[in-house]
This record gives structure tokens, C-alpha cells and sequence, in this order.
């Protein structure tokens, strides 16, 4: 079933605007709203305030809905899901930041820092840009020229920690969950034909040689089993067994026939429609999670014993409102800064 965004954002947000002013003394001091409505912070460290909240529940909430991302930038709260492949997810994400745009409307910035003002025109460019791109639908190709269930999870494997037992179990667990992400993101491919909206031939090609390579390979040789190659001293020899014997049997008996299902999918029905219309560059967070795990990689082999998954995810968080290719440059000089380059 095919869902249809609404576009409250501009009218809630204009809303807000126009009944803030005529908020009476009375709710201003008792720093409450109308029903429905955020509530309005008066004093300059209450405005202060709100808008570090909006910006914390936005990246927490990012993450939340992206756990891959998560996953790469050091916080393993949500090591053992997959991102949900949907429009519907797609409709949740644009209805949190409806909320977030409200909260934004009724902060005053008079006496903010040049800092503090850019952030708040940055998180609201981007709500709003982003209820512009739902336009096109990005949920609808969700394989990209960087982004593919093939690309992404066998790079995961090769660059996430696996420091104990639990690494490897939400590692399994992941890859129970994949299947159902895969077939999301298939039928919501499928709408995108009908849609016009598929990659050009040579990125379904791609994808089409990453999946049929991973879904034909014994699953000891597939990449996502890359974690069995070597494990920490503190997992014993009868936990390692288990842990293999788990992993294994999650890739050949759930991994693999849904990369078989793809397959047939990209082969037959997606190839032959691609590169007949207009098509985005894939969601935000899909943009974000391959220009991150490229700066993770390059970060890793840059610093080696210095890398801190902590500061790296501390550096994404500090320039997440950021464009990514302008993230991209800041990490590139954060990575020489650490490496003693500059």
C-alpha cells in the first residue's frame, strides 16, 4: 500500500509563530502553551535549554532509527537491530521532526551565540529540506550509488568491535533481523518502478554482483562471518563454538535465501526497469551512514593504536547538523589533526 505524506510542517511552524507573540504574561512566566502546542521558554537560559534538548533528541533519535549508524560511531545501545525499510517508517521520522520545528518556532534567540544561532537555522533548514526531499520519495531506492545491503554489511562486519560474547550475539541478531529489512526495502522497490523512480543500470549492476556474490558463498567464506576470523581472549573456546555455530546458521539459513530472493528481485524485475526516471541520492540517514563508515575506515587506518571510537563519535555528533559532504572535510581534518599531520 502506497502512503501519502502529508505537509503539516510550514503550517504548524507558521502556526506557532503567529500565536507566540500573543501569548498572554501570565503563560509566558508559567512557561506553558496552549493545548497541542510546545511550551514556551522565556528566560535566556531556559531558550538555551530547549534548543540543546531539540538538538540531543534529534541525533538520539537518529540513531535510534539507524542503528547501523549508531552502531558506527561508537554507541552499541542498538547493536542488535536493522534499520526499518518503509515509507511508513519514512512518515515517523517526518512526524518527529514536525515536533522538533514546533519546539523550534517558540524559541526566542535574542542574546544567543553565533554558535547557538547557527544551530537552530541549521535544524530547522534541515526539517524543512527534509519534508521537501519526501517529495521524491527516497525510501523508494534505497540502493544507491554508495548505499546496498550487499556494500554496507560486509564493511560493518570487517570494522565494528567484537570485544565479547554479547559483540558477536548482537552481530547474530542482526543478521536474524536482516531478511525482514530486505524484503521492506524490496517491496518498497517494487513501488518505485510503478513510481518511476529506479537507480541507473550501472548502480543496479553493482548491486546486483555485491548480493549474487554474497548469497552464493558457504557461509563460512561470507564476509558477515568475518567476526568468527579471530575472537578476544575472554571468549572461551565452548562460547566460541556456540557463537559460530549461531552466526553460521543465521547466514545460510536466513541471510542468504533472502540476498537469493533479491536476486531474482534485481534481476528480473529491477534491472530491466532502470535508469527510466528521475531518482534522489537515498535518504539522509542512508547518505550519512556510508559517508560515516567511509570517514570510520579512513579513520582506523590513518590513526591504528590511536583511534577512539569515543572521539570519533563525539567529532560526528559536534558537526552532525552539517551537510555530509561537509562533514566529510571536517572529519578528513579532524583524522590529520589526530594523526599529527597538522
Amino acid at each position: 500500500m502506497k502512503l501519502h505524506l502529508r505537509r503539516p510542517i510550514f503550517f504548524a511552524a507558521f502556526f506557532v509563530f503567529a500565536i507566540a507573540p500573543a501569548l498572554d504574561a501570565q503563560s509566558l512566566q508559567a512557561n506553558s502553551a496552549p493545548a497541542g502546542l510546545p511550551a514556551v521558554p522565556v528566560t535566556l537560559e531556559d531558550r538555551r535549554a530547549a534548543l540543546a534538548e531539540v538538538e540531543r533528541d534529534y541525533w538520539d533519535n537518529l540513531l535510534r532509527h539507524s542503528p547501523e549508524l549508531a552502531s558506527l560511531v561508537g554507541d552499541g545501545r542498538f547493536n542488535d537491530q536493522v534499520t526499518t525499510f518503509t515509507a511508513a517508517a519514512y512518515n515517523d521520522a517526518l512526524g518527529r521532526e514536525q515536533g522538533y520545528l514546533m519546539q523550534l518556532a517558540v524559541i526566542d534567540p535574542t542574546g544567543f551565540t553565533p554558535q547557538q544561532n547557527a544551530t537552530l537555522d541549521a535544524l530547522t533548514a534541515r526539517f524543512e529540506q527534509d519534508q521537501r526531499d519526501a517529495d521524491q520519495k527516497p525510501w523508494e531506492t534505497p540502493i544507491t550509488a554508495s548505499t546496498s545491503f550487499a556494500g554496507i554489511y560486509p564493511r560493518l562486519a570487517g570494522i565494528l568491535p567484537f570485544a565479547a560474547a554479547k559483540d558477536y550475539e548482537d552481530w547474530t541478531a542482526r543478521l536474524y533481523a536482516l531478511p525482514e529489512a530486505i524484503a521492506q526495502a524490496t517491496e518498497e522497490m517494487s513501488i518505485g518502478i510503478d513510481d518511476g523512480r529506479v537507480p541507473p543500470r550501472e548502480v543496479v549492476q553493482k548491486a546486483l554482483a555485491e548480493v549474487t556474490a554474497m548469497a552464493r558463498q558457504k557461509p563460512e567464506e561470507s564476509p558477515l562471518a568475518t567476526p568468527l576470523k579471530v575472537f578476544p581472549p575472554n571468549v572461551s573456546a565452548a562460547e566460541r563454538d556456540r557463537l559460530r555455530e549461531e552466526m553460521l546458521a543465521a547466514i545460510e539459513k536466513q541471510v542468504e535465501p533472502a540476498l537469493l530472493r533479491l536476486e531474482h528481485f534485481l534481476e528480473v524485475s529491477y534491472l530491466p526497469a532502470a535508469g527510466k526516471g528521475q531518482v534522489s541520492a537515498g535518504t539522509r540517514e542512508a547518505q550519512l551512514l556510508s559517508a560515516v563508515l567511509d570517514l570510520r575506515v579512513r579513520a582506523e587506518e590513518s590513526l591504528g593504536p590511536k583511534f577512539s571510537a569515543t572521539a570519533f563519535h563525539d567529532e560526528i555528533l559536534k558537526e552532525g547538523l552539517l551537510p555530509v559532504d561537509t562533514i566529510r572535510q571536517h572529519v578528513a581534518a579532524w583524522i590529520e589533526v589526530q594523526a599529527g599531520v597538522r
